[in-house]
């Protein structure tokens, strides 16, 4: 087992160039949460390698990934039907080349659940967090320092709504009194700081990778797979009605 890692446009771009020499030294690449554009998955496709991808699907590659837009719908549901009418959304990064279709599945699945719900979109309510704490820190600070601040902040990361929950409390807010949090892969430390989330299953995924790979090599064939993982809305203590 070869493992490699691919940060950034420039190094996808010379692994995808040099995927055919791959061949002599493995059968089978999987691919998690890597971006590619339409030629690089060309390329991957009509390589000597059996291809399976984890978190982005692409014509003619197998793939496993989250159903990102459920899970999203999920959170912000669970939002809804708690009262909140005025949610903010702390998203991915915007204009990252390498940003996998989990940050705008996961805005989309937000957009859904409000306009089913009546509720206009505000743009003013979605903020980048870059997928890190720190900038679900500064997003958060901006989202509540608007005239109107939201009572409900979705975050499309644990790690991201960990960062909202500590401006929370560093700006003397209660939550979920004030602010409830929710967020979304059930963290290890979601648990930990009682993070309402969306849980996906990351090794079953993986798992489920493995195994496609381990068959098309005993059967010494190639065959086309595609499966959605289901999440699970796991309630903890960041959520409830906001005040009245």
């Amino acid at each position: 087992m070869l493992v490699v890692g691919v940060a950034g446009p420039d190094a996808r771009r010379r692994f995808v160039a040099d995927i055919d020499r791959m061949h002599h030294r493995v059968d089978e690449l999987v691919l998690v949460d890597i971006r590619l554009e339409a030629d690089e998955a060309a390329r991957v496709r009509n390589s000597a390698l059996r291809v399976v991808t984890i978190g982005n699907s692409y014509p003619g590659l197998s793939s496993v990934r989250p159903d990102d837009i459920s899970a999203a719908r999920l959170a912000v549901d669970h939002l809804l039907n708690l009262g909140h009418r005025r949610i903010g959304l702390v998203e991915g990064m915007r204009d990252d080349p390498m940003q996998t279709e989990v940050s705008w599945r996961r805005r989309e699945g937000y957009i859904q659940s409000l306009t089913r719900s009546g509720i206009v979109v505000d743009p003013n309510l979605l903020e980048a967090g870059d997928f890190s704490v720190v900038g679900a820190q500064e997003a958060t600070h901006r989202l509540l320092d608007m005239s109107e601040p939201p009572t409900a902040i979705f975050a499309i990361s644990d790690e991201m709504a960990m960062g909202a929950r500590g401006v929370a409390v560093e700006r003397g807010l209660a939550v979920p009194d004030d602010l409830s949090i929710v967020g979304i892969d059930d963290h290890p430390l979601s648990n930990t700081v009682a993070l309402t989330t969306v849980r996906q299953d990351p090794p079953a995924s993986g798992a489920m990778a493995a195994r496609w790979i381990v068959e098309d090599l005993q059967n010494d064939q190639c065959v086309l797979y595609s499966h959605e993982v289901k999440t699970e809305l796991v309630v903890r203590a960041t959520t409830g009605p906001p005040k009245s």
